[in-house]
């Protein structure tokens, strides 16, 4: 079995991967080689078959050979992996994690982080050749990281019916050792309780490795509501976001709000 994340980031992946190394039969990774990304990852999204991506399925298949499960935490994992692994792996499980949207993004703009930036090879560019939806430009940085989390979600969307299971996670449910433990058994891996207890005091997830904890400011909500708008009126498909695990997010209820 293998098992991955639906993110694309600063939503405690990386912590995520440090919980399953505890795990007494997985095989936890956090963005393992081959990367995939820079070239490889827009050449993926935009149909064109890549030998990086057979080659990390088969670094996968070598590290299982002995049995138990693997998993990794990298946001590419959709756009660019899931194809190819959905066909070389019998059985591929997918946690759904999720952030709030605005956390997400001003998370990433705390990291001087967002798509188009020039210096940020792991970011997935907007509006590529198989983009679900166009975003409209310009956008500042805040909104294309929000454009990217929407364009993320969509594709998980596609693809979810295709997973042999999925189990959904919330970001603030990554403090709490019993909603930890309750994921493991859904995957079916084995964990030592104590183990989980232990490592759920340990985590500050509210810094989430950046410089500084990330606060969403008035500005950082203006510039979504004004993304929202902007989003109806080019024909954003929102109805797709009035699924349960959406609701607690302000940003979205302002794209159902037509």
């Amino acid at each position: 079995m293998v098992i991955f994340v639906s993110s694309i980031g600063r939503s405690g992946t990386r912590y995520l991967a440090d919980l399953f190394s505890h795990c007494t039969d997985v095989i936890a990774q956090h963005a393992a080689e081959p990367l995939c990304h820079g070239d490889i990852m827009v050449d993926v999204y935009s149909g064109v078959r890549r030998d990086e991506v057979r080659q990390k399925a088969r670094c996968v298949k070598a590290e299982i050979v002995s049995g138990g499960a693997y998993f990794e935490s990298t946001q590419v994992f959709l756009r660019v992996l899931a194809e190819v692994f959905l066909e070389e792996f019998p059985s591929v499980s997918v946690i759904h994690l999720l952030r709030d949207p605005l956390g997400v993004a001003c998370s990433y703009v705390n990291r001087q982080s967002y798509p188009s930036h020039p210096d940020r090879p792991w970011r997935m560019p907007l509006n590529l050749k198989r983009s679900l939806f166009n975003f409209p430009l310009p956008l500042t940085p805040m909104q294309e990281n929000l454009c990217d989390w929407l364009e993320n979600e969509l594709l998980y969307m596609e693809l979810e019916a295709r997973f042999h299971r999925t189990v959904e996670f919330s970001f603030g449910d990554l403090g709490s050792a019993e909603q930890i433990c309750r994921m493991f058994e859904e995957l079916g891996v084995q964990y030592r309780q104590e183990d989980v207890i232990y490592h759920t005091s340990k985590q500050d997830l509210d810094r989430n490795a950046n410089p500084r904890k990330t606060r969403v400011s008035r500005r950082h909500r203006r510039e979504a509501e004004s993304l929202a708008r902007r989003l109806l009126d080019h024909g954003f498909p929102g109805e797709k976001f009035r699924r349960e695990c959406y609701q607690p997010f302000d940003f979205v209820q302002r794209l159902l709000a037509t």
